[in-house]
């Protein structure tokens, strides 16, 4: 929240008396006991967080009252913000922010039709938006559909760092084989069921308004259904072989190639998905086993190197070049977080000190452009984008399925002022500060 405000400076006063050049050993190591740390990097990095330390210095509009780690995030007022509106008042005109944690994205959604909150829009699913439309004036709550411009709102990554089994990792880093399971996902099924229609069956290539958009062919490139056409480039490329329950079998021993794909508990209706995905790449001879393990598991599971297929959201994609540890990482391998290659991207991240160096001349390439990315100019920094897009959406290392995601719900009490109309929900716009919450006041 507030990147321009936050973690950027902090106040040496306030710091010094956690650092060793400050500080007595015999006193700084009371301080490591008492915050129950291991050690002074622990107890500073503890500190130096505005979100968990009330104590910290602030230079935005509200400062930690109640830590963020606890049942509930209390900011109030900073009295010092320096930001005033055009009549002259201090900003922010609302004195306090409750932000209560919530265990499940289904019981944040519950809670929202319910009008237990005064302001949400982390988590609201499509799937809830008739409900928030059908109680919102019974519950005092007003409702926006903002627009997404990233590439997909639901994705399937193949994992081409994966080398447990050698047979799976020589299909998944077969680009016809990607590309016939990409042909036989029924995308406009998935978007009238999960979506209400509201997506677009699609690729997971951004936004045609980006300026890094490699051009509208791209959205149904290998991204249309034709499951003839997938069983003839399986059958192609040495699948052709079946059980007796018409599932393809491995060439190495003649069992039935069975592919698991990792993904997240929550949010709940990604069960159905997977479901939905299971029944569709059988229509081809696929059989997919479903591999659901809690969010906060989800992630650690990836990054060992062992899914074999993963699935979320393309979130950060609407801009290539950010944070490389969240932007674009399954387009680019740039990340121990790229779930289309962890080995891959933990190498470019560490610089060659971990993971391992990938071997396929296409993913050097688009590390190699995504490096180049960051020293050009805005304009060729654009066409080094298109060029990487296409490379990516030809070799379908992540296949979209429903993509161009239209809106995604915002909801507000309808006494909160200053609730803009539109606002920019995507990675790079750091929502909700765009909607710059600092001017929201009660009309009450």
């Amino acid at each position: 929240m507030y990147p321009q405000y936050y973690g950027c400076i902090v106040a040496a006063h306030s710091m010094k008396q956690f650092h060793p050049k400050y500080v007595a050993k015999a006193d700084l190591d009371k301080l490591i006991a008492d915050n129950k740390v291991t050690n002074w990097v622990e107890l500073w990095t503890l500190k130096v967080d505005w979100t968990l330390n009330p104590d910290s210095p602030v230079l935005g509009p509200w400062m930690t009252k109640q830590p963020m780690k606890t049942a509930a995030w209390i900011l109030e007022r900073n009295p010092y913000f320096w930001e005033v509106d055009t009549a002259g008042n201090q900003l922010p005109y609302v004195d306090e922010f409750f932000l209560t944690s919530v265990s499940a994205m289904e019981t944040t959604n519950l809670k929202a039709v319910a009008g237990e909150f005064d302001f949400q829009y982390r988590d609201l699913t499509i799937a809830t938006l008739p409900a928030l439309l059908e109680n919102g004036a019974k519950r005092g709550y007003k409702v926006w559909l903002d627009p997404v411009t990233s590439g997909s709102a639901f994705c399937i990554y193949f994992n081409q760092s994966y080398e447990k089994d050698p047979e799976i990792a020589k299909w998944l880093t077969n680009v016809d084989f990607r590309r016939a399971l990409s042909m036989a996902i029924d995308r406009d099924e998935f978007n009238d069921v999960f979506y209400l229609g509201l997506g677009r069956p699609s690729s997971q290539v951004v936004d045609e308004s980006s300026p890094e958009s490699p051009g509208p062919e791209y959205r149904t490139l290998w991204s249309t259904l034709d499951r003839a056409k997938a069983s003839q480039m399986l059958d192609a490329i040495g699948l052709s072989k079946k059980d007796a329950d018409g599932y393809r079998v491995r060439t190495d021993n003649g069992q039935r190639l069975t592919l698991e794909i990792l993904g997240p508990t929550d949010p709940p209706d990604y069960a159905l998905k997977y479901e939905m995905l299971q029944q569709h790449f059988k229509q081809v001879g696929i059989d997919l086993r479903l591999n659901l393990v809690p969010y906060d598991s989800w992630g650690t599971i990836n990054a060992t190197n062992e899914a074999q297929l993963n699935s979320y959201t393309n979130w950060g994609t609407e801009r290539l070049w950010g944070e490389a540890t969240a932007t674009g990482r399954n387009v680019t391998f740039t990340s121990p977080a790229a779930e289309i290659g962890p080995a891959f991207g933990d190498w470019y991240y560490t610089n060659g000190a971990k993971g391992r160096e990938p071997t396929d001349p296409l993913i050097k390439q688009v590390q190699d452009l995504y490096t180049k990315g960051w020293t050009s100019p805005t304009d060729e920094r654009n066409k080094l984008g298109q060029q990487i897009w296409k490379i990516a959406i030809e070799q379908q290392w992540t296949v979209g399925v429903v993509g161009g995601f239209a809106y995604w719900p915002r909801l507000a009490n309808v006494d909160l002022g200053n609730m803009p109309d539109a606002v920019c929900f995507a990675s790079y716009c750091r929502f909700p500060a765009t909607a710059r919450p600092e001017t929201f006041y009660w009309n009450r």
